[in-house]
């Protein structure tokens, strides 16, 4: 098999995942108290679970950035596209993330949380962020007028992270973009995966 300085990051990140949470960080407010919902990563090619990511509220493989209370600047916003899709023995996966409100001519960092550990994955409850910039597969930096956008792509070896990625197994997801002192926080809701 294929391997990428990007997979091999992201292995990196997802094996050092679910660490502690820095305390200068902004506290989420009801907005992100939001329950998890279920999102197979093979809906773009049919995947049936009872709620379909093209039957998402969000629209189409869209997960909104929902800013956490006493972020700064207040009222920023953004979104995830997150799509699976698969060769042989690879699963591959193609982010897109958009932000917008933000910081100026600052650094953010892509970061992710996940629970892979078969017994508790799947249950809708993410771990906590670590301290950015840990976890980060990605550095987005702002324009001045507080916007900004990438794209990501990674392979992942089938059976990778205890199985996490295999059809049918489901694992808790969430996504922020962060600054380095946490004052501003765009965060996902935890969102139930399905492996395509």
């Amino acid at each position: 098999m294929k391997t990428t300085r990007g997979t091999v990051a992201f292995l990196a990140f997802v094996a050092s995942a679910c660490t502690g949470h820095s305390p200068l960080a902004p506290t989420p407010s009801a907005r992100t108290s939001v329950q998890p919902i279920s999102v197979p990563l093979g809906a773009a090619s049919g995947g049936s679970t009872p709620l379909s990511l093209m039957a998402s509220p969000y629209g189409g493989h869209g997960i909104p950035l929902i800013e956490v209370q006493g972020t700064v600047p207040s009222g920023a916003a953004g979104i995830v596209d997150d799509t699976q899709t698969d060769e042989p023995g690879f699963n591959n996966f193609e982010l897109n993330v958009n932000v917008h409100g933000a910081p100026p001519d600052t650094d953010l960092y892509f970061q992710f949380t996940a629970d892979i550990v078969p017994g508790t994955r799947g249950d809708g409850t993410c771990p906590a962020f670590p301290a950015p910039p840990a976890n980060a597969i990605g550095v987005l930096h702002t324009s001045p007028g507080g916007a900004a956008s990438t794209h990501l792509k990674f392979e992942v070896p089938e059976g990778a992270f205890l199985g996490a990625f295999d059809s049918g197994v489901t694992s808790d997801w969430q996504w922020r973009v962060v600054n380095l002192a946490e004052t501003f926080d765009l965060r996902t809701p935890c969102i139930v995966l399905t492996g395509k």
